[in-house]
């Protein structure tokens, strides 16, 4: 989980340690696990999980480094305020936004799934958040998939993007900006 090691992460299963040292054995007793007690490796705070997510999608090529980290964080904001309860023009609310969804709304220079696969590169532009809203609340219904894993989704096709939700749970899966000829 890319966390740095920590003893009490280390002994939290409560389990005695079998070392001769005296000062690394150990125990934590699983009741003060049971009790609603936080440990420290899961008391993140929403920004602390948003700034991970941010750092992972631009050391992986999802993101654009130019895009900062306070723009990421500030973003979901917008979306949770802008995009998150709406109703789509079938009725599905919009509950969530996923991490991807925001790599795709952002863009980058280089889709890295492609340049590894085919060795081209195929910028992917940003989506506006106007052009979210219109393709969910105004936009036509394309097609409908199923993913084994993250079962239902329905695409919207807008006047400027195509915009998918899960059917099961009203999360914003991913975005892609539609080019029209002039």
């Amino acid at each position: 989980m890319e966390l740095p090691m920590q003893r009490d992460r280390i002994y939290n299963d409560g389990l005695k340690v079998k070392s001769d040292n005296p000062i690394e054995k150990i125990f934590v007793s699983k009741t003060d696990i049971d009790n609603d007690s936080k440990t420290s490796y899961n008391n993140f705070s929403l920004e602390d999980k948003l700034r991970k997510q941010y750092r992972k999608d631009v050391k992986e090529g999802w993101i654009t480094a130019l895009f900062s980290e306070d723009q990421y964080v500030k973003l979901y904001y917008d979306l949770q305020d802008k995009v998150v309860g709406l109703k789509t023009v079938n009725d599905i609310e919009i509950t969530d936004t996923s991490p991807h969804f925001m790599a795709r709304m952002i863009g980058t220079s280089r889709d890295p799934k492609i340049y590894a696969e085919e060795h081209r590169i195929v910028h992917r532009n940003g989506v506006e958040m106007e052009d979210i809203i219109d393709a969910v609340k105004n936009g036509k219904v394309y097609k409908f998939t199923k993913n084994e894993i993250k079962g239902k989704s329905v695409t919207f096709f807008g006047k400027r993007a195509q915009v998918t939700v899960n059917l099961q749970n009203g999360i914003l899966v991913q975005c892609n900006l539609i080019w029209r000829k002039k």
